[in-house]
């Protein structure tokens, strides 16, 4: 009888570890909301079991604040109402799988040099469906979904985009792109931030399209995918430059590109460019004793995409600064203590900060009078293309005892170089209409307060390579002659455009049948874009020869507040990549 009982009681535990076990395997299957079903699971649920997992990421990564390889990362609980709040918008919205994986992809901080945990949710996602992936020490991530259906037996296709995002907000927002995830609003026809930040779509749309490939299923009519996601885009295409093919193990002579923003077109050429970081010394001076502290500001403006939106000759934050501080420099003294305009090297400036010394109030007012004016002149200016234009004088009623300003000939330096350096569109081609050839951007320009110098951040943009360096060669000269030093970065290539390739005929075929006003190929828009792709670069890094094309659905206001997807736009562009690989399947 005890032998008997011992038994009973031995069964009962093996099945309760055996119940235990297949609860724990469950548990793993929903990391991230993956299962190998297609059916998403209620994210509050995932977002549980997310928070007391421990993450493992592979391989060295970008980000210089990022732990070791060995170390482990976990999922923070402030995302856990983000995921829930967008799989509920996203609810509403028109049926498509790219949207559950946005949802996910936007409640997941992804700075750029910040790309550790979108890179953990990458692996997991992959490791859910076993499905094999690679990484290189960049952190450059590839994820292999082998053929299906007709494509069993298919060359493989590189579908390519980055999980990094431009990190853009007003500066009266208190947000943490580092921590906190992108809200998500629909607003008419238009899916956008709540919080009033970047949205993430650019290249977040493209990444989620590719996480829906990996995820069809076993029956779809596809070739072999290798799914690559590249990091550090936004920051010069560092991701793409460190690049390692054979670490990646990347095979495909075939590249879809999902990263471009004007649904209907196929983009087949890109702009090649370079950055500039000038450094300026400057000398300063005690402010007079009875001095007080006022506060320039230039906000309102659009910014947006050095790239895309350059041709639109939205006004420059920076170069409004320097132009109403040269003009009010004429009427009374100008005493810089601090500057603060921009942000990012490849967004247009939409707010400038300058703290200055005034010693009286006659003296403010003659300020006061003089930025009014150039105020009045700015909004005749820009009256169509920056409706929201404003120049602030504020009295900070801070302490200058013990402050310092710039002097006079160090003021007219910084003038020199910020309102001498080339902005916006330098060359418009010659030979397609409407695109612009040769650009540049004064992006950044800041002083502080116990600082010794300036510094200027420029992007230039020229899809002829030789255009690009004269222009960097005279900015040079520029910041030279004024006092300053230049450290100019290699200039990172552009994408030739491809008239003959395959890849390219059949997306005009494709994209016929998708795009109700288009009846036939030879109609659908092929274009050159002024901006950066990763096309160039990757063909390099595969050893030449890869066949490419580049769309996307329609967004607007990219690298700023105002950036937006066209709703309308992401299902069908999920029906023309499904349409381009079942064609390339049965290749």
């Amino acid at each position: 009888r005890v032998c008997l009982l011992c038994a009973r009681v031995c069964l009962v535990c093996v099945c309760v570890c055996m119940l235990h076990q297949a609860l724990t395997l469950r548990l793993k299957l929903k990391h991230f909301n993956f299962t190998c079903s297609k059916t998403p699971l209620p994210l509050s649920s995932v977002v549980k079991t997310l928070r007391s997992s421990s993450i493992r990421p592979c391989s060295t990564r970008v980000s210089s604040s990022s732990s070791s390889s060995s170390s482990s990362f976990v999922m923070p609980d402030s995302l856990s109402q983000c995921l829930d709040h967008n799989l509920n918008v996203i609810g509403e919205l028109p049926s498509c799988p790219v949207w559950t994986h946005f949802a996910q992809i936007a409640a997941i901080p992804r700075p750029s040099f910040h790309e550790k945990l979108i890179l953990a949710y990458l692996e997991n996602f992959a490791d859910a469906r076993s499905l094999k992936r690679t990484c290189d020490e960049t952190g450059n991530l590839c994820i292999f979904r082998p053929g299906s259906g007709n494509g069993a037996q298919a060359p493989p296709v590189l579908i390519q985009g980055h999980v990094d995002m431009v990190t853009e907000k007003n500066s009266d927002l208190d947000f943490d792109f580092k921590t906190q995830g992108i809200r998500l609003e629909v607003k008419g026809e238009w899916l956008r931030s709540q919080q009033a930040t970047t949205l993430g779509s650019d290249n977040g749309i493209g990444v989620a399209a590719a996480l829906a490939l990996l995820d069809a299923p076993d029956t779809a009519n596809l070739p072999p995918i290798e799914a690559l996601f590249t990091v550090a885009e936004e920051v010069g295409l560092q991701g793409a430059f460190a690049l390692d093919a054979k670490a990646l193990k990347l095979t495909a002579k075939t590249m879809l590109n999902l990263d471009t923003e004007d649904w209907g077109c196929l983009f087949v050429g890109c702009a090649g460019g370079g950055d500039t970081k000038a450094k300026l010394p400057v000398s300063k001076t005690a402010v007079p004793a009875n001095a007080r502290a006022v506060e320039i500001a230039v906000t309102g403006l659009r910014g947006g995409h050095s790239g895309v939106n350059i041709h639109e000759y939205r006004a420059n934050a920076n170069r409004l600064m320097m132009r109403a501080l040269r003009r009010a420099s004429q009427k009374t003294a100008v005493r810089l203590v601090s500057i603060d305009g921009g942000d990012k090297r490849n967004a247009i400036p939409r707010e400038c900060v300058a703290m200055l010394a005034v010693t009286s109030d006659e003296e403010e007012q003659v300020l006061r009078q003089a930025i009014g004016d150039v105020t009045a002149l700015f909004r005749s200016e820009f009256s169509s293309v920056e409706p929201n234009l404003s120049l602030e004088v504020t009295a900070k009623g801070v302490d200058t005892s013990s402050t310092q300003c710039l002097t006079d000939d160090s003021l007219v330096a910084l003038m020199t170089i910020a309102l001498g350096l080339p902005d916006g569109p330098v060359k418009f081609s010659a030979d397609i209409p409407e695109l612009v050839e040769t650009s540049s951007n004064v992006a950044i320009v800041k002083m502080g307060e116990s600082e010794s110098e300036v510094s200027i951040g420029c992007s230039t943009r020229s899809s002829i390579e030789e255009s690009l360096e004269d222009v960097r060669a005279s900015m040079k000269m520029i910041v030279n002659a004024a006092g300053g030093s230049v450290d100019q970065p290699d200039a990172y290539p552009g994408w030739a455009p491809n008239m003959s390739s395959a890849v390219l005929q059949l997306a005009r075929e494709e994209m016929a049948g998708v795009v109700p006003d288009i009846a036939i190929a030879t109609k659908v828009p092929v274009k050159a874009i002024h901006a950066g792709l990763e096309c160039g670069i990757l063909n390099t890094k595969m050893g030449g020869g890869v066949d490419m094309v580049s769309y996307g659905p329609t967004i607007t206001g990219a690298h700023s507040p105002d950036e937006q997807c066209l709703i309308s736009t992401v299902p069908p562009f999920w029906d023309l990549t499904e349409r381009i690989l079942g064609r390339l399947a049965t290749v």
